[in-house]
């Protein structure tokens, strides 16, 4: 529930796992599934020589459901804030002509189309923005708090905030618009310098860990015997079996080390 003037509700958040995530399309689950599969298929022919492994694949798929959920949320929502930096300084100026709420979403998103595509998330979200006020569905900043809601920015409910109280108290609300522009600005550059060095840092650690992997094809490749008894005894399995779980759990130490909350 949106608080007075579209205010943050606490605990939302995709990252922890408390928001209802994206959902995916048909499309994009049939991708999914197909990806799984086929990475599941090529990790059992390196580990164990059989495909049967990839029979857990139905099991797994729910876990992958909703990592891919969350991920894909998580795109989204920087693609709307990086948006949303562009369409406050499009509002400040037709604010500044004198326009109105409805009149400036559909200048700025004019605008924004000149530069991004209509399938781009925030542009969807200000056309149905702009639709609710033309049917007079509500006052202003209660949909504006919708807004707010569907998206889950922080940037986005400080506007929405802001826009409430210099509504109420008659502000200026072009130099408001012009201030947050810059300063959303700036703080996207920061996170997008700190999001850099993260990556970095995580392509080294995932590159480490499919080492093992590479190790494996390689003696596979120049000596095809030589790991056959790792295949075909109990003890192979089981060795083999130790190996995927440690590549396993550093795979997920270096997304939690990596995990830094921006």
């Amino acid at each position: 529930m949106i608080a007075k003037h579209g205010r943050k509700p606490r605990k939302r958040g995709f990252r922890n796992g408390t928001g209802p995530g994206y959902v995916l399309s048909t499309k994009e689950k049939v991708l999914l599934a197909a990806g799984l599969t086929g990475g599941t298929l090529f990790i059992s022919l390196v580990f164990y020589k059989s495909p049967l492994p990839a029979l857990a694949v139905p099991a797994v798929y729910p876990l992958a459901l909703k990592r891919a959920s969350y991920a894909l949320e998580a795109r989204r929502k920087t693609r709307i804030r990086n948006a949303f930096r562009d369409l406050m300084n499009y509002l400040a100026a037709s604010f500044a002509s004198g326009r109105h709420l409805e009149e400036a979403l559909e200048d700025a998103m004019s605008e924004m189309l000149i530069i991004y595509d209509s399938r781009e998330p925030l542009i969807t979200e200000i056309a149905a923005v702009i639709s609710k006020l033309k049917k007079g569905g509500g006052r202003e900043t209660e949909i504006l708090g919708e807004f707010a809601a569907r998206t889950d920015v922080e940037e986005i409910y400080d506007f929405v905030e802001i826009y409430g109280v210099l509504r109420e108290t008659g502000g200026n609300i072009v130099s408001a618009l012009e201030k947050s522009a810059a300063m959303i600005g700036e703080k996207i550059t920061v996170e997008n310098d700190i999001k850099g060095i993260i990556m970095q840092k995580q392509y080294e650690g995932r590159l480490i860990t499919v080492m093992p992997v590479v190790i494996i094809l390689f003696l596979g490749l120049i000596s095809p015997g030589y790991l056959d008894v790792m295949y075909t005894t109990l003890a192979g399995r089981i060795v083999m079996t130790a190996a995927l779980a440690a590549v396993y759990v550093a795979y997920r130490m270096i997304d939690k080390i990596t995990a830094i909350e921006i």
